[in-house]
């Protein structure tokens, strides 16, 4: 969701309403008899999502407040609760983001995006397809809200070609027509960019801060006992739903579609034009593909993806840990353990070593420089990242979470696992449309992993589903950067949003909960 503008007014009594729910919480705890860390955990649990649902301060800001209260309230120390906000995933987040930077920096988002609309072909329907697919591809690798500040303008520069170009827009008999099928079209090419943008960062974990949330939260499970989950097992499930959602944006966007007279000529002409003014690749481009290639590889080999049981592709880290530790005399069990961090921060070390040249460059240069990463790294998404870790480690220490589990239970006795996650799914939904999707994300997997442990399921089965929710934001302008960077032209009426992202929000829900039942267990569980 984007962040609201409130009046001061406004935010002055949405900031006395989280104070006053939070003192609430505090009494409901105290009268169920919680120890008093969990009662002041409940509190400040309450408080930080009014805060982070209505913004009366700015989110980052909202989500320092673990470093500030859980120590003064015996929640936590300050050494506990800062060391969340220096976690793995904050810093694969980070590395994802620096690498994303590299791609736009040497114009290979812009080539990538090109030859994928070209190949896929410049029909009428075809052209939406591809602009989807392509944003799509690039963000599962470069955040949503890039990748579509990428593809709006090549968008709109073919909107604007079309409009000069197409015969009959002007002064004929089949000028209006031909304006209503362009309109129509222009509306269906802006949604797929945006619309696409939110399927394709489902497939990873860089995607979306969604999914690098979920795996901070999840991380903590498995220092409890819970199975590891590693980048290339998310892929091997996620595609597929990403894929499948891709195609519902694609059919629901074109349906109306009809085909517009020399469209496929100019098509072809716009794609060739925009990869003529690249150019051929520099050496600085092809370094950044090799570094991408590289990340997006160690990624998804680091641990063994099962297949099925007894099959599995073999990863790279246990090879690596035991070569290492032979030759530094470390005993492989003892030898600290490398994650996706560790890919992400030496690629981007290597970033700031390589160096490469554009077209006219007299000197070569470095693939990325400190002040382009000061500058365009959304420094605030990292805080929030730490808060919700915080928020994580503290339902478990405080035993809250043990609290919760046991509440659970009794809702949850004789609710079949489909209707479950289906409710779940739809609330999330429903709250990603008004409030931050990380936030959403942060304050629903500590309620909801209590919940899956009451019903005596394999919590992955509940918790990916909620995250994977929190993605779908497809109704309105302010759910999601994307929509609302594409209502932002003006062209796309917020009543036609609103109907596609409908339809769209409840093909997610629907096929979330297939996947939950087929695909996801056959990964994650082994069958």
């Amino acid at each position: 969701m984007e962040e609201p503008v409130l009046s001061t007014r406004g935010r002055r009594w949405m900031a006395l309403l989280g104070i006053a729910l939070a003192i609430a919480a505090w009494g409901l705890a105290r009268g169920a008899e919680l120890p008093p860390a969990a009662c002041h955990l409940a509190a400040t649990t309450v408080l930080m999502a009014v805060y982070w649902a209505t913004q009366p301060i700015p989110i980052a800001v909202t989500s320092l407040i673990p470093i500030a209260l859980y120590p003064l309230l015996g929640i936590a120390g300050a050494r506990q609760v800062c060391a969340a906000y220096g976690e793995s995933n904050v810093f694969l987040y980070l590395g994802g983001f620096v690498i994303a930077l590299g791609l736009e920096r040497w114009d290979l988002h812009r080539r990538i995006a090109l030859n994928i609309v070209s190949a896929i072909g410049t029909s009428t329907k075809r052209l939406v397809y591809g602009f989807a697919f392509a944003t799509a591809a690039l963000s599962m690798w470069i955040s949503n809200t890039a990748t579509t500040l990428l593809m709006l303008p090549i968008a709109l520069s073919l909107v604007q070609m079309l409009e000069e170009e197409l015969p009959g827009l002007a002064g004929s008999a089949r000028g209006e027509a031909l304006s209503g099928s362009l309109s129509r079209f222009t509306v269906a090419l802006l949604l797929a960019v945006a619309f696409g943008a939110t399927c394709g960062g489902l497939a990873t974990f860089v995607g979306t801060p969604t999914n690098t949330s979920f795996r901070g939260f999840w991380e903590r499970m498995v220092e409890a006992g819970a199975e590891p989950i590693s980048a290339g097992e998310w892929m091997l499930a996620f595609i597929p739903l990403s894929a499948a959602m891709l195609t519902g944006v694609c059919v629901m966007t074109t349906w109306r579609l009809r085909p517009l007279p020399g469209l496929d000529r100019l098509g072809r002409e716009f794609c060739r034009s925009r990869l003529a003014e690249l150019g051929p690749m520099s050496s600085g481009a092809r370094w950044m593909l090799a570094v991408f290639l590289a990340a997006a590889t160690l990624w998804m080999t680091r641990e063994p993806i099962a297949l099925s049981r007894g099959w599995e592709i073999p990863g790279w880290r246990a090879p690596l840990t035991e070569f290492i530790a032979r030759r530094t005399s470390i005993p492989p069990a003892s030898f600290p353990a490398v994650d996706d961090s560790t890919v992400a921060i030496l690629l981007v070390l290597a970033m700031f070593v390589l160096q490469g040249r554009r077209p006219g460059d007299a000197e070569p240069r470095p693939l990325m420089d400190w002040a382009t990463v000061q500058e365009r790294l959304p420094w605030g998404v990292l805080l929030l990242f730490g808060g919700g870790f915080a928020m994580a480690d503290a339902f478990r220490t405080t035993g809250l979470a043990d609290w919760l589990g046991g509440r659970m239970s009794s809702l949850s006795e004789g609710t079949p696992l489909w209707a479950m996650t289906a409710a779940v799914c739809s609330l999330v939904t429903l709250l990603s449309e008004f409030t931050s999707n990380v936030a959403t994300v942060n304050t629903a997997l500590p309620m909801l992993a209590p919940l899956a442990d009451g019903a005596d399921v394999d919590p992955r089965l509940l918790l990916i589903p909620a995250a994977i929710s929190a993605s779908f934001g497809f109704m309105l302008p302010v759910a999601t950067p994307p929509n609302a960077i594409v209502y932002g032209t003006g062209r796309v009426p917020v009543r036609q949003m609103m109907l596609y992202g409908f339809a769209l929000d409840v093909l997610g829900v629907v096929l979330i909960v297939l996947f939950s039942m087929t695909i996801l267990p056959a990964v994650f569980v082994g069958g």
